[in-house]
């Protein structure tokens, strides 16, 4: 059964070796889609091609692409980008080049290859709930004309450095608003996942810094990390036909913890990215 209507799709999906990646990558694999995968490590899925990409390095970002669209017969039905670096364990440059800069360099250079129909979905994150108020500074980043000039733009407003991993998923929030009116007249649509706290290796990363209470304020009142495939299956919904009218949304996959927040029905970890939900309860 072809659970999201993948039978036939030629799909692109980054960061598949583990966690929603791998979760995506096995439900599309199930649903019969032909899988091209990029990641800096290769898994052991019988996907169509595997190549070998490291996000920091833009070089490499551009030649990937340029051999993937000269070798897929065809045009690319759908995109998944899941690869991202977490806070506390990588330099703040190398979070925000992975989960923005490579991000926005890669679906840039596959969009020439997306027809009438096709999308593209990217995991964001939780942690850029706070993209109201970081607004406008975004906006400035955005709409420097080249990556060469964000990056650059990035390391002079060390401001950001402490949380990069959440500017940088604010980053995906905004542009995936942004983007998705730009493309929408090419029938072609943007949107993303922001995930709460998943059971991936990823995780332990995260608890470096957090107290056992914030960890397990995160969970909300389902108490309860999700699984990867909870993650996966949202992401794939949206790049399907089901949401064929579902464009520039960032749909939150949180087991209803932040709408506990905001209502004051539960308590928001103590953390820099939940500022702006404590600030609206008072």
């Amino acid at each position: 059964m072809s659970l999201f209507g993948f039978d036939g799709k030629r799909v692109v999906i980054t960061g598949c070796f583990s966690g929603m990646g791998r979760a995506a990558v096995e439900r599309l694999l199930a649903d019969g889609a032909e899988v091209h995968a990029l990641d800096i490590k290769r898994n052991d899925l019988p996907v169509a091609s595997h190549r070998e990409l490291d996000l920091r390095d833009p070089v490499a970002i551009g030649q990937v692409t340029e051999d993937l669209l000269g070798s897929v017969d065809g045009p690319i039905d759908a995109v998944f980008n899941c690869a991202g670096l977490p806070h506390s364990s990588f330099p703040a440059p190398d979070i925000i080049q992975v989960n923005f800069f490579g991000l926005r360099q890669l679906t840039e250079g596959l969009l020439t290859a997306l027809q009438p129909g096709s999308s593209v979905s990217h995991i964001a994150s939780k942690s850029g709930i706070n993209w109201p108020e970081q607004l406008e500074t975004i906006q400035e980043l955005l709409a420097l004309p080249t990556d060469d000039e964000g990056r650059a733009w990035f390391d002079k407003h060390t401001e950001l450095h402490e949380n990069a991993y959440g500017f940088s998923k604010a980053c995906v929030i905004v542009y995936t608003m942004a983007r998705a009116a730009q493309i929408s007249s090419r029938g072609i649509r943007m949107n993303s996942i922001a995930p709460g706290a998943t059971d991936t290796p990823m995780m332990e990363h995260f608890r470096k810094g957090r107290t056992e209470e914030q960890l397990s304020a995160a969970t909300g009142g389902i108490g309860r990390m999700s699984r990867p495939e909870e993650q996966a299956y949202p992401l794939l919904f949206l790049g399907s036909e089901a949401a064929s009218y579902v464009s520039g949304v960032t749909l939150v996959v949180d087991g209803g913890s932040l709408g506990g927040f905001i209502t004051g029905e539960l308590t928001p970890p103590t953390t820099a990215n939940y500022a702006n939900v404590r600030a609206v309860r008072g």
